[in-house]
Parts: structure tokens; C-alpha cells; sequence
């Protein structure tokens, strides 16, 4: 997750109980609960591109500043 976010990448994934700890849905990611829903949100970011654009930037911001390499090792040495 951190790798695609880090580049400025778009990154639709399966939404997860904890997700909102890393990310801010629909303003960071994409996320999605059933088969229905990622096909119509994956029609939907084709057809918006500046949409994407901006969830990128948010994202790639989100990641330099709160995920980088030195912030994750910290938590994960605790």
C-alpha cells in the first residue's frame, strides 16, 4: 500500500476495519466491500481523471509525511 501511494498512484482496495488508521477513505484511497461496488468505483475513477489526480497527490503527501521509512520502523520497533 505504501509503496503505490508513495509513487502517486491511484490505489482502490478492499476496505478493512482499520483502514482509516493509514488513510483517509475517498480522500486518500478508494476503497470497496463487494464485487459491485469496486466495478462501479473503477468506472468511476477512469472516467474522473482529475479525481484521481487529487486523491494521488493527497495520498503521496499523506505517505512522505506520515509513513515514511524512519516513522514505520519506529512503530514497528514498539
Amino acid at each position: 500500500m505504501y509503496e503505490t501511494t508513495r509513487i502517486g498512484t491511484c490505489l482502490l482496495t478492499d476496505w478493512k476495519e482499520d483502514i482509516s488508521e493509514y488513510f483517509e477513505p475517498n480522500y486518500e484511497i478508494v476503497t470497496y466491500k463487494s464485487k459491485e461496488e469496486v466495478l462501479k468505483k473503477v468506472n468511476y475513477l477512469l472516467n474522473n481523471s482529475k479525481e484521481r489526480e487529487r486523491m494521488a497527490l493527497n495520498r503521496q503527501r499523506r505517505t512522505l509525511k506520515d509513513h515514511n521509512l524512519k516513522k514505520r520502523i519506529k512503530k514497528l520497533m514498539k
